[in-house]
């Protein structure tokens, strides 16, 4: 499989870096990018803070949520029984959520943006908030140069995806799987894409991640349309390839956003994860458009890749083709945590919550309308 060296400044003479990518991504799926020794030394401080939280007791893990937004604790095989396999649990898994951290007296956490407000840091663990901050910063600035390096790769200017993810919503889960036991069916994540635009992935040493490459002619599904969901898709169908926890590398794959960006020429990747014989421990990181953004393919123009993303000249709300991120993202995360109080909040508790999405999207869709008659 192929790894890349990224710099962390990208120009034009990075081209062929970014074509090599492209390439890895349309035949494998993935790709790996290698990290050097003080990267490495972040990463290992992140890990060991994991660790440590994970090892605390149910009962306070449980406290660490926020009603205003989704960061925090969550135990992936709360819900998830399978009467069929003796009450076993289908899945087994438990992330700590950190999404944009956001003050209360931040404008938009004061508006009632949807989704915004501070990440509930576990104060019983030393140390925990500045090796995610230090590690995730370090993620996004990888994250940044890749997509540079994508974007040139697919014979776009150099900012065109990067200057969709100015004050990105950007997120990392740090996920903990249990060893395989006769509690669970040794299933630890079930086949699914990722709903962001890139994905970062940082294994530990047991490994149980498994990607589906893109297979010619085979149906790929939409997952950014309420209508259409990957969540399990060719769940027992082969191939499935084992990714192969290599030291000082991170596993690089599209998710969803790529997929609507580039109208399907980059597919978002297919993956699941396996249970081990041990327990395993592993950081997925999401590099994303700005909330407030909307998002639609990168469309050829005489042979030409479009240098804007914008929506059609008389579009004024979202199609198969065109959505606005904020509302793809708040959809997708009140269905896939209906019991969390910010879904509770969101849906029910706080209409002020959904009238603030319906103002920001439609006048989203209005500045990037009146962008286009402006050029």
């Amino acid at each position: 499989m192929s790894s890349f060296c990224v710099p962390k400044q990208v120009g034009v003479e990075d081209k062929s870096l970014g074509t090599e990518m492209v390439k890895a991504w349309r035949n494998d799926g993935f790709f790996y990018i290698n990290i050097d020794t003080e990267q490495d030394k972040m990463l290992t401080r992140a890990f060991g803070a994991s660790r440590s939280f994970m090892k605390k007791p149910m009962e306070y893990k449980r406290l660490c949520i926020n009603e205003l937004s989704f960061s925090g604790y969550y135990v992936g095989n709360e819900y998830k029984i399978d009467a069929e396999n003796n009450g076993r649990h289908i899945e087994a898994w438990e992330t700590y959520n950190i999404c944009k951290d956001l003050p209360m007296d931040d404008r938009r956490v004061i508006d009632k943006w949807p989704c915004h407000g501070p990440v509930p840091w576990p104060s019983a663990v030393s140390g925990y908030r500045n090796a995610m901050q230090s590690w995730m910063n370090e993620l996004g600035q990888i994250g940044t140069s890749v997509v540079e390096l994508i974007a040139l790769g697919l014979g776009l200017n150099r900012t065109t995806i990067s200057g969709l993810c100015v004050d990105g919503w950007h997120r990392m889960q740090t996920v903990h799987y249990p060893a395989r036991d006769p509690t669970n069916i040794g299933k630890g994540l079930s086949s699914h894409t990722d709903n962001g635009m890139l994905v970062l992935l940082a294994q530990d040493s047991v490994g149980g991640l498994h990607v589906r490459p893109p297979i010619n002619g085979e149906l790929r599904l939409r997952n950014w349309l309420d209508t259409e969901s990957t969540a399990g898709m060719y769940e027992d169908v082969e191939p499935w390839h084992f990714v192969v926890p290599r030291n000082r590398t991170l596993v690089c794959f599209p998710g969803d956003t790529f997929q609507l960006l580039t109208d399907s020429f980059i597919l978002a990747t297919p993956h699941k994860v396996s249970l081990n014989s041990q327990e395993r421990f592993s950081f997925a990181y999401f590099h994303e458009p700005n909330f407030n953004t909307v998002v639609r393919p990168l469309v050829l123009k005489d042979g030409s890749p479009s240098e804007v993303c914008l929506p059609d000249s008389h579009q004024m709300a979202e199609s198969e083709q065109c959505i606005y991120y904020g509302r793809f993202f708040t959809s997708l995360w009140t269905r896939s945590y209906p019991l969390r109080p910010a879904t509770r909040r969101i849906l029910h508790d706080d209409p002020k919550c959904r009238e603030r999405l319906a103002f920001l999207q439609k006048s989203a869709f209005a500045v990037k309308q009146n962008g286009e008659k402006s050029r």
